[in-house]
């Protein structure tokens, strides 16, 4: 009994000390696999950071290209609106402006058009003989109200004009016509089948090609964005 005692003891032993070396190297391996785990986690969320960093930053920049292309078309909308205010009011300013200074500024269109058309058919008269089919004098048309308040006073500021450049040109013939148009305001100036539009809305039109860019610098001279 004693030698199995021993034995017993010896098993027991031995036993005791491959479990608790088993149970060492699994905690080792138990150790091993959560500092891994540890690494890995850290590892992963890591490249999460990155990841969600990159993403916001892509985020960020598309928000910004985004953003600042809502803003160039704000700030580009905003300017054509500027410029088509600066030419409407320019375009209110001439028709709400006193009878003397209206009929001035009708009478220079007249005269300056006309003095245009005789510069023009006596030009092509000399270099290619062409010839009009026209009587030699100019009708001018108005709209209605412009006809029956303005027109006489226009015709005579525009024979004034034409006079102190020549004596002839102050003979120029206009007839005010029977014929009113649907304009703000100005004239049309008919001579044989020739119309020449001198409406206040076509001068504006004309001059906004003529000078747009010059207006653009006044307005945003010192804009960074221009």
């Amino acid at each position: 009994m004693n030698n199995l005692d021993k034995i017993i003891d010896k098993i027991i032993l031995d036993a005791s000390m491959q479990a608790e070396e088993i149970i060492a190297e699994a905690n080792a391996c138990a150790q091993k696999i959560t500092e891994d785990g540890e690494v890995a986690v850290a590892d992963i969320l890591k490249r999460a950071k990155l990841d969600a960093r990159r993403e916001s930053e892509l985020y960020m920049a598309r928000a910004e290209s985004s953003g600042d292309m809502k803003s160039r078309e704000i700030l580009l909308s905003a300017r054509v609106a500027m410029i088509n205010k600066a030419f409407s009011n320019a375009e209110t300013q001439i028709l709400e402006a006193p009878d003397e200074e209206y009929c001035a500024f009708l009478s220079h269109l007249l005269a300056d058009s006309a003095l245009d058309r005789i510069k023009t058919c006596t030009l092509l008269s000399e270099e290619y003989g062409e010839e009009y089919d026209s009587d030699g004098a100019f009708e001018v048309i108005f709209n209605e109200k412009d006809r029956e308040k303005h027109s006489k006073n226009v015709l005579k500021g525009a024979k004034a004009l034409l006079r102190k450049i020549s004596a002839p040109l102050g003979k120029t013939a206009f007839l005010i016509s029977e014929e009113t148009r649907d304009i703000s305001g100005g004239l049309i100036l008919k001579n044989g089948d020739i119309e020449i539009n001198c409406s206040v809305e076509t001068v504006i039109s004309d001059a906004r090609r003529a000078c747009e860019a010059k207006v653009i610098k006044a307005l945003f001279a010192d804009s960074p964005n221009q």
